[in-house]
């Protein structure tokens, strides 16, 4: 913990203070290209954290994320039959795999506003018993 706490506490207020930051934004038009050089890295830093915490908060979440990306939706027919029939006269049940579905864990339709919106490609499961 003494590496994290010197680095958190003296090393980065150093690197920081060191850095040629104007006072005001009218000066970043006088930075040197030296001085835009040395500020890369803050930007990048700054850019690249942003982005992930602009992903985490407002992203939504895939509940596909392997198979068939390119489909607008995924749709599978599973037959729990062993009697060697295709299954057509036994009782059917769709089985949600969007995770949206207010009847979890039977599917409601949910998915259709996901696929369609293009956001998941995870519609329900179709079991045959």
């Amino acid at each position: 913990m003494e590496i994290f706490r010197e680095f958190f506490t003296e090393a980065l207020p150093r690197k920081l203070a060191a850095l040629p930051l104007p006072k005001t934004f009218v000066g970043f038009k006088d930075l040197t290209a030296d001085e835009w050089l040395a500020l890369a890295p803050l930007f990048i830093a700054l850019f690249v954290f942003t982005k992930l915490f602009l992903n985490v908060v407002f992203s939504q979440p895939r509940a596909n994320h392997w198979k068939d990306l390119n489909t607008p939706k995924i749709f599978n027919a599973v037959s729990l039959k062993n009697d060697g029939k295709d299954g057509k006269d036994g009782k059917e049940v769709l089985l949600c795999r969007c995770w949206r579905s207010s009847t979890f864990p039977f599917c409601d339709g949910t998915h259709t506003t996901h696929c369609s919106a293009g956001t998941d490609n995870a519609g329900p499961v179709k079991v045959t018993m």
